[in-house]
């Protein structure tokens, strides 16, 4: 089970006694990612990663969360979300006005995960001591160290998340994955993975382009500025490995890759999982030719944007589930307008 351990406010206050790890790898050879396997995939519960509690820079889903980038004017922010079921979310962002790569300390002008091809990232820098500015990506990236703060309420001190090169995430090589781990300056000693599984070994942070993906629900919201920030076992990710791209499959991308993110962690409602980890579902989808027509033994539902269209049977009945607040009709009639559907 991926465990994505990162900075929250209760975790980065509590570090010392979680036992953060002294060093993080500096390459992705290790790495576990979720396979694709011709429609049959293992479900999970989260957006972000594969714990539904666990997106963004956080442990819990109480606190600030960084859910990824903004780009400005020559200046980039970090963009959090405090999230709460049944509360109003809160946003917030703070500039990202430091990197340090070796001996050279930089202005952060602009994160491009698109323009290059997507999840590819080019970092803008403006060099301090010598007033140039100089794009890096690939291999240039290695070491380069982005100081990062939290808004008000959050913990304290900078953080420093430090890149390492990308590679090419098993299943699908051009979606590029980069390690990174960090650090608070106060304990520089105490260093951690920003995505990590439950033996220690880290999973690649992939940026995606274009979209800014609400933490709980799997809503989206078109921008062009932002580049989300997620672990390879979370729903964004995954569902791109299982074919769904936002950018593919023509006008029918975004709202494909949507209704994956909803499909792979039973959000029959469009909020929050009804499913643990772990079980096997087998994916269709309405596209000609089709990405994926696998069957199981029993269909569970039809799948769109917000959820399910229609629910005959439930892949874990040991979640409750008490139903949406508009009932769900049974999948006997396919319903008109679905991009996906799974059996388990």
């Amino acid at each position: 089970m991926t465990i994505h351990k990162t900075l929250s406010v209760l975790a980065m206050a509590t570090m010392s006694a979680m036992g953060c790890m002294e060093s993080a790898p500096g390459d992705l050879d290790d790495v576990r990612q979720p396979l694709p396997q011709g429609g049959s995939y293992l479900n999970g519960q989260g957006i972000y990663s594969m714990m539904s509690h666990e997106y963004g820079l956080a442990q819990t889903s109480d606190g600030w969360h960084l859910l990824g980038v903004k780009n400005g004017t020559n200046q980039v922010f970090a963009v959090f979300k405090l999230t709460a079921q049944g509360q109003p979310d809160q946003d917030a962002q703070t500039v990202i006005q430091t990197a340090v790569q070796g001996s050279s300390q930089f202005d952060v002008y602009n994160v491009d995960a698109q323009n290059y091809g997507q999840t590819n990232v080019y970092v803008t820098l403006r060099n301090r001591a010598t007033n140039q500015v100089v794009t890096k990506s690939g291999d240039a990236l290695e070491g380069l160290i982005l100081k990062v703060t939290f808004p008000a309420g959050g913990p304290a001190g900078v953080f420093s998340m430090r890149l390492h090169k990308p590679a090419g995430l098993t299943g699908d090589s051009s979606l590029k994955g980069y390690s990174i781990d960090y650090w608070n300056d106060g304990s520089p000693s105490q260093v951690s993975n920003y995505c990590t599984v439950t033996s220690g070994v880290a999973e690649p942070v992939v940026f995606v382009p274009g979209t800014n993906t609400h933490p709980l629900t799997a809503s989206r919201t078109a921008d062009t500025s932002f580049v989300d920030m997620s672990c390879a076992s979370g729903g964004i990710v995954a569902c791109m490995l299982w074919g769904y791209k936002p950018w593919a499959n023509g006008a029918a991308g975004p709202d494909l890759h949507q209704a994956c993110v909803q499909m792979k962690r039973a959000a029959y409602c469009g909020d929050v999982p009804y499913t643990e980890e772990g079980h096997t579902i087998y994916v269709g989808d309405n596209l000609s030719p089709r990405l994926n027509n696998a069957s199981g033994n029993t269909r569970e539902a039809y799948w769109g944007v917000h959820g399910a269209l229609c629910l005959d049977s439930r892949r874990d009945t040991s979640v409750t589930f008490s139903g949406c607040t508009t009932a769900l009709p049974s999948c006997a009639t396919v319903p008109s307008g679905w991009l996906l559907r799974n059996d388990f």
